[in-house]
């Protein structure tokens, strides 16, 4: 499944991630070129952290020089601000990190109501 959105990470900005329950439909980009040119051989690895303070490593997809991170329905659970960190490492051990902060306007236990069952006319019209 395509995500609907691509979000690059960048710097000293803020970014409004998700407005709630959206399934892998938002994916956060990080571009490596910088780091790679530096140091060919380095791996990454993420960590999320919620606007609840809970903090866990993240999967991610690595494609090229692009680093993929899906969003999830946990990751958006909670609204408010969320952090990313980005953390290099190459063979040597030595490591690079990089933190972005991003909002969830809209957990998914925040989501309105559920919507009133259609008039029983209506379902027979689209049977």
């Amino acid at each position: 499944m395509q995500p609907i959105k691509l979000i690059p990470l960048r710097d000293g900005r803020t970014e409004r991630w998700s407005n709630g329950a959206e399934n892998n439909a938002v994916v956060l980009t990080y571009d490596m070129t910088a780091v790679l040119a530096i140091w060919p051989d380095a791996v990454p690895s993420v960590a999320y952290e919620r606007a609840d303070g809970e903090k866990y490593a993240h999967a991610c997809e690595r494609d090229g020089a692009m680093l993929h991170i899906p969003l999830t329905l946990a990751d958006t659970a909670v609204p408010g601000m969320c952090k990313v960190v980005v953390t290099m490492t190459n063979a040597d051990g030595k490591a690079n990190s990089t933190v972005y902060y991003g909002t969830v306007s809209q957990g998914i236990d925040t989501l309105g109501d559920t919507p009133d069952d259609p008039a029983q006319g209506i379902i027979e019209q689209v049977n």
